[in-house]
């Protein structure tokens, strides 16, 4: 019980944390990392935790378990805002105003007044979209993306190591960091050792 009240309680916390920034703007990184790791780190290691004590897993593994849930979803949360940073459409962080990880580095880094008012239709100019691209912002989301990627593979190996079946877990990690690696285009997994 005490597993499930920390790790949800952290969760909310991050989407209470998601809200406040929001509404206050002016996020620095530090507040954008932390509501990250707040909300989508902490429903992975309640899921990966609970998962493991549903299995039966020795209470010594849990932290490996627990640590493989946080940075997935971490990860997971990364490249979602890589994706979303400045998207065409109405679905733009930056359009929106959204206190992500990129969208926040993009604020603080810029070094150009272009107008980045959101149209009508809820998109951004095109000038405002390559300013954006070449900002280091989504280079910036992935890189982070990536280490947390690798912090999971990490995870993952020590769990093996343990003797605990990670077959189905493999893949599972396979398959995020495939669609990691589509989605951070160019950038790819090999970025981070």
């Amino acid at each position: 019980m005490r597993h499930f009240c920390a790790t949800t309680g952290g969760a909310c916390a991050g989407q209470f944390l998601d809200a406040l920034l929001e509404r206050r703007g002016g996020a620095t990184l530090e507040e954008a990392h932390r509501m990250t790791r707040l909300k989508s780190g902490n429903l992975g290691t309640f899921a990966a935790g609970f998962a493991a004590r549903l299995a039966g897993a020795d209470s010594d593994v849990f932290p490996l378990f627990e640590g493989l849930g946080f940075n997935l979803f971490t990860c997971g949360q990364l490249v979602d805002d890589h994706r979303d940073g400045c998207a065409p459409g109405g679905r733009s962080d930056l359009a929106r105003s959204k206190a992500t990880l990129p969208v926040v580095f993009f604020a603080r880094h810029r070094h150009t007044s272009i107008d980045l008012d959101v149209r009508g239709d809820g998109t951004l100019s095109p000038a405002a979209h390559n300013v954006y691209e070449s900002s280091g912002a989504p280079l910036y989301a992935a890189v982070l993306a990536l280490a947390y990627l690798g912090r999971a593979r990490a995870n993952l190996q020590r769990l093996a190591e343990r003797g605990c079946s990670i077959g189905p877990l493999g893949r599972f990690v396979e398959g995020v960091e495939s669609e990691a690696a589509r989605t951070l285009g160019a950038v790819g997994p090999g970025v981070v050792a």
